[in-house]
């Protein structure tokens, strides 16, 4: 049979491609081999380049550097890390960043150029002071468990070869059917490591590219601290009102349609956990949260749950505590109040003592530490301090 007549049968038949000198790999077993790969290290090194796709290229920062990650357990939230960044912003001077995250939970920004050190607690400054990292963590490296959702997506497809900083990867792309954003990577051939992510969402999406990796990275002691010279300003970052304030006047709505304001709660200590039902660690903070909630049973706390960023579904958002087994008292229509005390975060924990003044909040869901951080600001309300 003529070869061309060959190939063309072969594809109207969605048969493999013959003599092509490759053979198509399985995209699941293969993304299993990847999780299997980096849950044998647990530390890497790598540089980066992290960039908007062409319909986000003018509204992305460029970024590119080298990143060291030590993990410290598989919860994926406790992990240390140090990026050394030069970010090129889409409008404004390019400029130079360094930051870590340090195994106490500290962490630091540092940029050469301002003279400037800001510092403060992942538990209560979240993406504050990280967000800027965050282009450039490849996510299995410090959470490989998070691969698990990759391989159980609705569609997981191979795509063909490609090559990254030399290396022949195979390429797997993974969607989810009640998601929009959609992930690509390329997972190199020889050890199933993975060597470029593009996570998409519309035009909208970005690509972090990663080469040089090394998974005997030393990550220990001087590697991992941020050398800040002498005469820099070291600030710490408070985030949302002033610890102390009094709250200004806020309102809420019951599933039932009734109004709650913050000024006829006074006289208990209030936890106010703002979450969405398509936020993944807002549901693992409120389980966390129902914990402890149960352990302060004896205590004047109230715990509410308030549905935000969502349209009013309220048999959906019943559902969603219901399974969970949530006893938090929900309110809803919290948009204003997330907006405006929670500075727009989700997962966002706020408390406020018995006065109807703010105590605290944590930002995010960063495992035992979140938790910690929290009944910390609990025992100050209570306290009175």
């Amino acid at each position: 049979m003529n070869r061309v007549l060959l190939v063309l049968l072969t594809a109207a038949l969605g048969l493999p491609a013959l003599g092509c000198g490759h053979r198509q790999p399985d995209p699941v077993s293969f993304l299993g081999r990847t999780r299997d790969a980096v849950l044998a290290t647990d530390s890497v090194r790598y540089r980066f380049r992290s960039s908007g796709l062409a319909g986000a290229a003018s509204a992305v920062d460029s970024m590119s550097g080298t990143v060291l990650i030590q993990r410290i357990d598989l919860s994926g939230s406790n992990y240390v890390v140090r990026v050394e960044a030069e970010i090129i912003p889409a409008a404004g001077p390019r400029r130079r960043v360094v930051g870590t995250r340090q195994e106490d939970g500290t962490i630091w920004r540092y940029e050469p150029e301002n003279g400037r050190a800001e510092y403060g607690s992942i538990y209560g400054v979240g993406t504050i002071l990280t967000g800027w990292m965050r282009p450039a963590l490849m996510y299995p490296f410090f959470d490989p468990e998070s691969l698990a959702g990759d391989i159980e997506a609705e569609t997981v497809r191979w795509e063909g070869t490609d090559e990254v900083a030399g290396e022949a990867c195979e390429r797997v792309r993974v969607e989810f059917a009640d998601d929009p954003e959609r992930a690509e990577w390329c997972l190199g051939v020889d050890d199933g490591l993975p060597r470029r992510l593009e996570l998409i969402e519309g035009a909208e999406g970005s690509r972090l590219e990663i080469w040089d990796i090394n998974t005997d990275a030393e990550t220990g002691g001087d590697r991992l601290e941020l050398e800040i010279p002498e005469g820099v300003e070291r600030v710490p970052v408070d985030y949302g009102p002033r610890p102390g304030a009094e709250l200004p006047p806020t309102s809420f709505e019951t599933p039932a349609g009734d109004t709650v304001w913050l000024t006829d709660l006074r006289g208990e200590v209030l936890v106010l956990d703002f979450w969405a039902t398509w936020c993944v660690p807002c549901g693992r903070s409120m389980i966390a949260i129902e914990g402890l909630k149960q352990e302060l049973v004896e205590e004047p706390v109230r715990f509410f749950a308030v549905n935000t960023m969502e349209t009013a579904e309220f048999a959906k958002v019943r559902g969603f505590m219901e399974k969970r087994r949530l006893s938090s008292e929900l309110l809803v229509e919290g948009d204003t109040a997330h907006r405006e005390i929670a500075r727009g975060n989700l997962p966002a924990a706020i408390v406020v003592d018995a006065q109807g003044r703010f105590v605290g909040m944590t930002i995010g869901y960063y495992g035992t530490g979140s938790e910690a951080y929290l009944e910390q600001l609990i025992a100050t309300a209570l306290a009175g301090e």
